[in-house]
């Protein structure tokens, strides 16, 4: 840098601008809640299928006045501290995964100039989609309400896909995952995987944890998977968890059904994240499906009449053996006041 840079002027976003993390299409899933019937009013997996992938947030798109070869820094912070620097030329970059309702900072670096720092605000909708190359249907189970007045932690356990066979992580996507998501455990549903992998595709510094399980109403025959991987859950030391199957849809889904009721969310919300996999590649998902409907029935099987999905969960949990220590661990890990989010 020299001794006097040029300034740099930002141009967008304007200060203080909310801008959207959710595409168009995925906000009015969302905003019209998501897909109860297939096809009832929208095929969104045909279109995914025939205009691409839609299991990824819109990315925030920074600009300034310099075309040359850049450096931009990104912080929660307005001193820029922990700031993670993007490379960038052209005057813009796009920046993906970012966590909804929060305030960031940036500033713009080149090697005869520097900018201000200026801060924008992300919209605080759901999902938190994940961008990771190679990749589908990756999401954060952060932000969701809960009955007593809570939320999900963001930054904490992320569903997706799997990484080596169907679909296959590129160097970017892993360090995505790795790298800006921090993931430390890689906790893999899948069946298919026994005997074919032993560590993780983010490398040997994430934990692999193999622990097959049944989705839908199968799960309940598949019990000693589905208690160990909730006793995983209940280790503070594991966390960021990357939580997956093959699409990230039926395995994956049923474990983040559990465990969303678990903590607290309304089973409106749960159904509502089970669906949005219909945004992706991995084929329609409905909370009014044969395949949905069963796993419900049967976890009613577990409580009394009345009972809601909350209640369900525990009691189902319990009934297989996951321990008070283990359900009070796992709360205080996921769940937090939207204050201390």
């Amino acid at each position: 840098m020299p001794s006097t840079p040029r300034p740099i002027r930002l141009l967008a976003p304007d200060e203080g601008q909310t801008v959207s993390l959710i595409l168009p299409l995925n906000k009015t899933f969302f905003e019209t809640g998501g897909n109860k019937k297939v096809g009832d009013f929208f095929d969104y997996h045909t279109y995914a299928k025939q205009n691409g992938d839609l299991s990824f947030g819109a990315p925030v798109v920074l600009r300034w006045d310099d075309p040359a070869s850049a450096r931009v820094l990104l912080s929660d912070s307005p001193t820029l501290a922990n700031a993670r620097a993007y490379d960038a030329v052209g005057g813009s970059a796009e920046i993906y995964n970012l966590i909804p309702g929060r305030t960031y900072f940036w500033q713009v670096q080149t090697e005869t100039g520097v900018s201000n720092v200026r801060s924008f605000c992300t919209e605080t909708a759901l999902p938190r989609w994940i961008k990771a190359d190679g990749m589908s249907n990756i999401r954060d189970l952060g932000g969701w309400k809960t009955a007593d007045g809570q939320m999900v932690r963001f930054g904490k356990i992320y569903r997706g896909c799997e990484m080596e066979f169907h679909y296959q992580i590129e160097p970017t996507g892993r360090k995505v995952l790795a790298d800006e998501l921090g993931i430390r455990t890689d906790l893999d549903l899948r069946a298919e995987a026994v005997g074919k992998i032993e560590a993780s595709a983010l490398g040997n510094d994430v934990d692999f944890r193999l622990l097959p399980l049944l989705p839908d109403d199968r799960v309940f025959d598949s019990v000693e998977s589905c208690r160990q991987v909730f006793g995983v859950l209940a280790d503070e030391s594991v966390y960021p968890v990357y939580l997956h199957c093959w699409g990230g849809a039926d395995r994956t889904g049923t474990v983040a059904f559990l465990l969303g009721a678990l903590l607290g969310v309304s089973y409106e919300d749960l159904c509502l994240d089970y669906e949005l996999t219909s945004l992706s590649v991995c084929g329609d998902r409905s909370s009014n499906s044969d395949r949905f409907q069963a796993l419900w029935k049967r976890l009613q099987a577990y409580g009394e009449a009345g009972d809601d999905a909350n209640t369900l969960s525990e009691k189902f949990l319990r009934e297989i053996g996951v321990t008070d220590a283990e359900i009070k661990s796992i709360r205080r890990l996921l769940l937090a006041r939207p204050g201390e989010l």
